[in-house]
């Protein structure tokens, strides 16, 4: 069925950019981008999530204790937590794979490298300018790929 709902909006003008995300060209999300590159970003509101200089952090998701929490405390912060270097390289990681820019080779292990060349090998990745990137077939086995590279 993804596969099929891959191909069905293709012929109708919309490229998968993400494993779950199509548009047309031109109209990509620029959050979603953002996000999945692994740039800082900042979410308002109850159960909203940020991520800045590292430090990722999750408003409590009931409206009205976000409203007096930050009318209090002037945050409503009820989850923090520093992301230290593997853990910033296993998000980069598992969430580019899921893109149509796909990983800089350099974020696979050296150790880990001839799990790429299987890839490469077996028809679900391409390298482009040294960037490993999923085919149509890789994209379905996006997150189990990832968990094998990591």
């Amino acid at each position: 069925m993804f596969l099929h709902a891959r191909d069905t909006l293709a012929a109708h003008g919309y490229q998968p950019y993400e494993t779950s995300n199509y548009a047309r060209p031109g109209h990509h999300s620029t959050h979603n981008q953002g996000y999945w590159r692994g740039e800082d970003y900042l979410g308002l509101g109850p159960s909203a999530v940020s991520t800045i200089r590292r430090i990722r952090t999750k408003n409590i998701p009931d409206t009205a204790r976000y409203l007096a929490m930050v009318r209090s405390l002037g945050h409503a912060t009820a989850e923090s937590e520093t992301l230290d270097d593997a853990a910033l390289r296993l998000e980069r990681l598992a969430l580019g794979l899921r893109t149509s820019e796909g990983i800089p080779l350099d974020l696979v292990a050296p150790t880990d490298r001839h799990r790429a060349d299987t890839l490469l090998a077996e028809g679900l990745a391409v390298l482009t300018d040294s960037r490993l990137i999923l085919t149509r077939a890789g994209s379905a086995l996006a997150d189990s790929i990832a968990a094998d590279l990591a």
